[in-house]
């Protein structure tokens, strides 16, 4: 995309990697046959990729993509970062081909998206852990944030965990958590 340092997203199906030729190690994907979906980050300088994990969010066997933006600025606060979740749903609705390139500039293209609390605390620059924290058998999310404030202390860093009842109330598109 034309937005500088948005950061994308490949995802290449096994039909591609078997399509490969004999000793063919490496993907041109400047070519859009060479990738089912790209998905683009929403500004310029949000580094939108910069963590990803797959996981089941919405608890149909079928797994999830969770993607940092930790230089993402949204609602006024500068570099505060944003965590995207793309449902299974979403994705499948793009991979019927090759070269489908998904721009989540536009809300329906994500699930949800949850924003960092304060200007520069940078949402998901650490790595984040997804997984059953809270042990009801259902996934939860932990999201770092590195430079976050502390009565008054700068960069101590905060941990968030966002669990699974929290998630379950996101069900349709573009919802944000702010």
């Amino acid at each position: 995309n034309s937005r500088s340092n948005s950061g994308s997203v490949y995802i290449i199906l096994d039909s591609i990697i078997s399509a490969l030729g004999s000793g063919q190690n490496s993907i041109d994907l400047s070519d859009n046959t060479n990738y089912s979906i790209r998905l683009d980050g929403a500004e310029a300088s949000t580094f939108f990729g910069y963590t990803i994990k797959l996981l089941d969010i919405d608890h149909d066997t079928m797994l999830d993509l969770v993607v940092s933006a930790p230089f993402a600025s949204n609602n006024g606060r500068g570099q505060s970062g944003s965590i995207y979740v793309i449902k299974d749903s979403i994705l499948r609705s793009h991979s019927s081909g090759y070269g489908d390139n998904v721009d989540l500039g536009v809300s329906s293209n994500y699930s949800f998206r949850i924003d960092g609390a304060e200007t520069s605390t940078q949402l998901g620059y650490q790595s984040f852990s997804v997984g059953d924290i809270n042990g009801n058998g259902k996934n939860d999310l932990l999201l770092g944030a590195p430079y976050v404030q502390y009565h008054g202390d700068e960069f101590v860093g905060g941990v968030y965990l966002v669990s699974d009842s929290i998630l379950d109330l996101y069900t349709s598109t573009g919802q944000n958590i702010d």
